[in-house]
């Protein structure tokens, strides 16, 4: 398998990886068309990282959560503007408050600012490819990649 400079496969699918539990198959990949496609991409990332029970809603709820399970809650930016910090602040505070870990999927990435306080806050960013495959941000999202769902594996 060739890898680009990120060290992410050329073909865009997503590398088995060993953490802490087995080692889990290549993530298949769900293009992304419409907003139903990109929840259910990020649902189903979620799902192959070992999270269960992650649901998600199209259209956004007015809590802002596209996504949530049992020990995560998530969202799924499709426009064409960077994700700013204040979304990664509304989300942090929402998985706070239910003792969720939060994760942030963006097909237009996210601005500086977002990056530099989803470190702070160690808050997994993924950039959400129109072919389907997540592709990890920050260190957050690295180790959550390398090790999976935390306690769910």
């Amino acid at each position: 398998m060739r890898l680009t400079r990120d060290g992410a496969p050329q073909d865009g699918a997503a590398p088995a990886v060993a953490g802490g539990a087995a080692r889990r198959p290549p993530f298949g990949p769900v293009a992304i068309e419409t907003a139903y496609d990109g929840v259910t991409c990020a649902s189903e990332y979620l799902g192959w990282l070992g999270f269960w029970g992650v649901r998600g809603a199209v259209p956004r709820p007015p809590s802002g959560l596209d996504l949530r399970g049992p020990a995560v809650v998530g969202v799924v930016d499709q426009g064409t503007e960077q994700t700013g910090v204040r979304r990664v602040e509304t989300l942090w505070l929402h998985a706070a408050s239910v003792n969720a870990l939060a994760v942030a999927f963006s097909v237009a990435g996210f601005d500086a600012e977002a990056r530099l306080r989803a470190e702070g806050l160690r808050l997994p960013l993924f950039a959400l490819e129109l072919a389907g495959t997540p592709r990890p941000v920050n260190r957050a999202a690295e180790l959550l990649l390398e090790e999976g769902a935390p306690g769910q594996m």
